[in-house]
């Protein structure tokens, strides 16, 4: 029987790259954290200070009370500036003056900063998800739609810089990782690895290996051919058809499947489907909404015979498998195929011990 691996972010993680987007945020402030302490370092006065690059604005009009307090701080990423924006208006005494002190701090890119602030309630977000629900507020308003589709290009820009930066060295082979990609494989057996990652860290387990293919299915960092798809996938979601009704290409501009026509990705994928039965292998891949229409495709294939999750251990007690089960459930409309074809919970294993 052929096997389609399933590669997602979680296969990244399990091989010690920061590649989440939560590390993406984080290394984003960390930068403009560093920015605004070397400016302040550099500035004479005890107190009005600016600061001002392309992305913030920020203006306090006592340095020496504020802003060095917060050299001072612990925190990281964007929980240091949500500190600095609960200064934006405080009065302080000094002596026997009650003086008013303000800070304000403008983030410019504002889904930048909605991704940010949903990170910081949460410590977790899914980028692609918040732009899918910042679009379906846009409805009816065509300027702010241009300017969500601005911010949200600056966002995959920097997070393509961020991931090339951190996957320059290809990490060792995790020898579990292989035994679990080609167990049980017989000798005509055929194997895609359908990579939704933008990494090479795949290539370590594919490099001279037969009987496989693989397909970054959503494109590859620095290769202008198999450009990267960042946006949302789920035409299945009844709210999908009110953006086709728009009138308006900009809410159709960050579509996975339209995206999908720029290469032959899409349609390889189908023609390995039809060959022979399969079976689906999941390796970090949450199958998440942001993917439904592709994965619902691949699931609710009639070649599809069983779908294996390989979870992710968090410790002793607790791991993904059920997490990963309710997100596959949206990708089925028959439930009952859903419970026929994914192993329960004794039958899987860890990705990683």
């Amino acid at each position: 029987m052929n096997r389609i691996i399933l590669i997602g972010n979680g296969f990244d993680l399990a091989h010690g790259l920061k590649t989440g987007y939560t590390h993406f945020i984080n290394s984003f402030w960390e930068d403009e954290k560093r920015k605004i302490l070397s400016s302040l370092d550099k500035h004479d006065t005890h107190h009005n200070f600016i600061f001002d690059d392309e992305y913030i604005e920020l203006k306090t009009n006592n340095k020496v009370k504020i802003i060095n307090s917060l050299k001072e701080s612990d925190s990281i990423g964007y929980k240091w500036f949500d500190k600095m924006i609960s200064f934006r208006t405080k009065s302080f005494l000094f002596g026997n003056n009650d003086t008013s002190i303000t800070t304000d701090i403008v983030i410019k890119n504002k889904f930048l900063e909605r991704i940010s602030e949903k990170y910081n309630l949460e410590n977790w977000v899914n980028i692609e998800y918040e732009y899918y629900s910042a679009l379906l507020e846009c409805l009816n308003n065509d300027k702010a739609v241009s300017q969500l589709n601005e911010d949200f290009r600056f966002v995959q820009i920097a997070l393509q810089i961020y991931l090339s930066e951190e996957c320059k060295k290809l990490p060792p082979v995790n020898e579990n990782i292989r035994r679990n990609i080609f167990s049980s494989l017989e000798e005509n057996d055929l194997v895609l690895f359908l990579n939704f990652n933008y990494t090479r860290t795949l290539n370590s387990y594919t490099y001279g290996t037969r009987g496989t293919q693989t397909i970054n299915i959503h494109g590859e960092l620095d290769k202008p051919d198999n450009p990267i798809i960042f946006g949302y996938g789920d035409e299945i979601d009844e709210n999908y058809s009110k953006l086709e009704k728009a009138n308006n290409r900009s809410f159709l501009e960050y579509i996975k499947s339209i995206k999908y026509s720029l290469t032959t990705n899409y349609r390889d994928m189908l023609s390995f489907l039809e060959l022979e039965d399969f079976e689906v292998y999941i390796m970090g891949l949450s199958c998440g909404s942001s993917d439904r229409t592709l994965l619902n495709t691949i699931f609710e294939h009639q070649k599809c015979k069983s779908i294996q999750i390989f979870f992710h251990q968090k410790d002793n007690v607790n791991d993904n498998y059920l997490e990963t089960y309710i997100n596959i459930s949206r990708n089925f409309n028959s439930k009952k195929l859903l419970r026929s074809i994914v192993l329960p919970r004794p039958e899987c294993v860890p990705l990683t011990p």
